[in-house]
This record gives C-alpha cells, sequence and structure tokens, in this order.
C-alpha cells in the first residue's frame, strides 16, 4: 500500500471512528471485492472495538451493495465510497444510497473523461469527496 492509499484509509478510518462512537452505522462501498478485504482488514486492525460483525461499519462492494445483496441496519447514517471517480458509471452508481444523510468519497485521482463526475457523483456527494494524492 502506498502513502497515499494509507492516507485514505486512515481518513476513512477516523470518519468510521466518528459516526460509530456516536452510535451510529456506516457502510464502506468498495468498487472491488479486493478493496473491500483491504478495507476490512484495516478497520480490524485500526477500529478492533468495532467489531464488523456487530453491524456498525458494513464493508461491500459496490455492485452487492447496489442489488441489495447485502443486509444493514435501518439507520445507516455514513455512505464511504472507496476510489469515488469509480463510481461515475451508471452500473457503480446504482450503490449511492439515497437514504444515507453522510456522504464521504474518498479519491486518489478524483476525474474521468467521460462526464460521470458532473452527472453521478458529484450531486451525490455535494463536495464531498476528498481528494488526496
Amino acid at each position: 500500500m502506498t502513502a497515499t492509499e494509507q492516507q485514505r484509509l486512515l481518513l476513512g478510518v477516523a470518519a468510521l471512528h466518528h459516526v460509530v462512537r456516536h452510535g451510529r452505522s456506516a457502510v464502506v462501498v468498495a468498487p472491488r471485492r479486493e478493496d473491500a478485504e483491504v478495507w476490512a482488514d484495516a478497520l480490524r486492525e485500526h477500529l478492533p472495538e468495532t467489531s464488523l460483525a456487530t453491524g456498525r461499519v458494513l464493508v461491500t462492494t459496490a455492485r452487492a451493495h447496489a442489488r441489495g445483496e447485502v443486509r444493514e441496519g435501518p439507520t445507516v447514517e455514513l455512505l464511504l465510497a472507496v476510489d469515488a471517480e469509480r463510481f461515475g458509471t451508471p452500473g457503480l452508481a446504482a450503490a449511492l444510497d439515497a437514504r444515507c444523510g453522510w456522504r464521504l468519497g474518498i479519491s486518489g485521482g478524483y476525474r474521468r473523461s467521460d462526464g460521470g463526475l458532473a452527472r453521478l457523483t458529484d450531486p451525490y456527494f455535494s463536495g464531498g469527496v476528498v481528494h488526496a494524492r
């Protein structure tokens, strides 16, 4: 993992810690299974008191989340999108759950040439994408 990836991960962990500390739930939505596994491992390491099994934090892929294949609690407060620029496609943008009041996108390269960010992700995040490189 590069230093930049580590910075993005720690920023996300801090946001998740804040949400959980206030008794709320969160979902981490990753574009690929490998990304979801990295985040799940990081949460086990950096937030050991927050077991993923308690349901406070759910880590899943965008496709599984969009299809409703994962169970989540009724009040998911934060949706954290890993590699937010990848959600500029209709398939992945379907995972951006409008019920989540708090939204954070994390990106190392928030740009696309197809207009997907302006159409799909920017309106969802309303300026809540952190671009760290």
